[in-house]
């Protein structure tokens, strides 16, 4: 994952300001489900080859990005269970309060909370030895 040196924002919909930026496109998974909409106050951009966890739309642009690529700021990597946000406002007050973002910090938490296949396998492992 690369955390570009860049902010992400929107002239024509935002909450307030053009930086607060709204997420409306997710790819699916256990981090976005139930979400339909979010707000990304000093977002940028993540890169990365296992591609992004939420879009921005075609309004929304990088301050250094030429490209009209995609542009995600949040990025997951499931096999190592890394979650890249290049946001974390979000998750303080009074900004998580907004939208769908309690949603989105529920859904982390969760996802933070569930055992990964090699805890599940060294629990078994254990369980059979002892």
């Amino acid at each position: 994952m690369i955390f570009e040196r860049d902010y992400l924002y929107n002239m024509k919909e935002n909450e307030i300001n053009y930086r607060n930026i709204f997420i409306t496109d997710f790819k699916e998974s256990e981090i976005t489900k139930n979400l339909g909409k979010i707000v990304l106050y000093v977002a940028g951009t993540i890169s990365t080859d296992e591609g992004g966890l939420a879009f921005v739309d075609e309004n929304t642009f990088s301050s250094v990005i030429e490209s009209r690529k995609q542009l995600s700021p949040m990025a997951l990597v499931e096999k190592d269970k890394v979650l890249g946000v290049h946001d974390l406002t979000f998750m303080t007050e009074p900004y998580n309060g907004t939208l769908d973002n309690n949603q989105l910090i529920a859904n982390i938490a969760d996802w933070l909370a569930i055992p990964g296949e090699k805890e599940e396998e060294e629990e078994a492992k254990l369980t059979e030895e002892g």
